[in-house]
């Protein structure tokens, strides 16, 4: 059988140097999957390909990474795809509830890079007592 390339099922990646990633910072506390000071840095293309390996892969879906801003995020993505090639594919932020959601989503459709939205609906910055 021929060794065909595999698809990625998503991942992450983030220039704590060019956006902000609040949750990433140095002084940031524990998350609900518990301690990530091992990737309080800046994950580019360059880090995805080293630790893929000499593996071939078809396309590679990028999720946001709650980045501050994520307009902001989706444009660096979008500049990384056609410059580094990775991501292939990007799933974008909106915040549902917002008035502006609605004009946010449009404006997502017209970008082919995105091919969905995600909004975080299990966990709140605010906990339940």
């Amino acid at each position: 059988m021929a060794k065909r390339p595999i698809i990625d099922g998503h991942f992450h990646l983030w220039d704590l140097e060019a956006l902000p990633y609040p949750w990433l910072a140095p002084d940031a506390g524990p998350r609900p999957f518990g301690d990530h000071t091992g990737i309080k840095k800046s994950y580019l293309p360059g880090n995805y390909r080293e630790d893929w390996g000499r593996i071939e892969f078809a396309g590679c879906v990028h999720i946001q990474a709650n980045c501050a801003d994520a307009e902001a995020e989706t444009r660096w993505l979008a500049s990384l795809s056609w410059t580094a090639g990775i991501p292939t594919a990007h799933v974008a932020y909106v915040d549902l509830t917002s008035a502006d959601a609605g004009e946010k989503l449009q404006q997502l459709r017209d970008e082919p890079f995105v091919c969905g939205v995600r909004m975080m609906l299990n966990w709140h910055p605010e906990p339940a007592r």
